[in-house]
């Protein structure tokens, strides 16, 4: 019966529905007919909400898995750097520490190498000079000035008394001959005089000699450290592909677990302010007359058909 009473139908091309209700009572049909219609809405909103109670939970357990997965892939790619010795230098260019100590090692080995050319550069010409069979004090003195000879005290000092000497033995030979025995004493002093720059130059070809012992064993340490770096670069960039995939799955499963989080965030949201997609545009009034029977159309009806009745009587 109360489905009989109740009608609804679509107004025109909108999405309004008009409800109507047959009573005999004209109060009881506004008061049914607006029940019906909150009960439409407030149907509406308890589904709404349902829904949304059922995918916060379902994200919420979902949330949880997804934190596990990325704590788990977070987990394994920090014991991977750690079990393969991959550190990264913290730059802004991600440069890890043995690429960091590759260039480091490549200047230092190219220091190393020019100190060790440098070195038997500075060898080879003192040993060039004392190769010499009768050196001249005086040129083996300028030639030796490659670095320590110019502060050399006992070198300086012996050209000096060596320069003086010889000038000395010019002026005799020309005045006392040179046979004289002042003139034979300088040269004497004089010999005994390069032979003392030549030792002197031996001591800094002895030093010479160390520091470039020195810069080889040097360089070939350089060398050293830096093919046991290369080998274990090579190591390194290999683990490099498996750690791009942990790395990669782990930034994966984060920014699911985040988008999941934003959702479940929104659903939370609406599950506490729910908003129906119905609304109740106008309220059912107590009607100003019965819709049915409608009497003076009966009684137009019923005389017409009399008087058509009578006619054919």
């Amino acid at each position: 019966t109360f489905l009989s009473r109740l009608s609804s139908k679509r107004l025109g091309l909108t999405y309004a529905i008009e409800l109507d209700f047959q009573s005999p009572n004209p109060d009881r049909a506004a008061q049914v007919a607006n029940a019906v219609a909150e009960g439409y809405v407030d149907d509406a909103l308890d589904a709404k909400y349902q829904t949304t109670r059922r995918a916060a939970v379902w994200l919420e357990d979902r949330l949880k898995e997804l934190g596990e997965q990325v704590s788990s892939a977070e987990r394994a790619a920090v014991e991977f750097k750690a079990n393969n010795n991959i550190v990264d230098t913290g730059g802004t260019g991600g440069r890890l520490i043995n690429e960091q100590q590759l260039a480091e090692l490549n200047s230092s080995l190219v220091q190393a190498r020019a100190r060790t050319s440098e070195a038997k550069a500075r060898l080879d010409r003192v040993e060039q000079i004392l190769s010499a069979d009768n050196p001249n004090p005086v040129a083996t003195a300028g030639a030796a000035t490659v670095t320590d000879s110019l502060h050399n005290e006992v070198i300086n000092r012996l050209r000096q008394q060596y320069l003086d000497y010889s000038a000395r033995e010019a002026d005799w030979s020309r005045k006392y001959g040179a046979n004289h025995m002042a003139v034979v004493n300088l040269r004497n002093q004089m010999r005994e005089l390069r032979r003392s720059i030549v030792d002197e130059l031996g001591r800094i070809a002895e030093t010479y000699k160390s520091e470039y012992e020195i810069a080889q064993t040097r360089e070939q340490s350089v060398q050293s450290s830096l093919d046991q770096n290369i080998a274990a670069s090579q190591t390194t960039n290999e683990a490099q592909v498996t750690l791009h995939d942990l790395e990669s799955n782990a930034k994966t499963s984060r920014t699911l677990h985040d988008s999941f989080l934003q959702k479940y965030m929104e659903s939370v949201q609406q599950q506490s302010f729910p908003v129906s997609e119905a609304r109740l545009i106008t309220q059912a009034t107590r009607p100003l007359g019965p819709s049915a029977p409608r009497t003076s159309m009966i009684l137009a009806l019923a005389a017409m058909s009399g008087l058509v009745l009578g006619l054919g009587i």
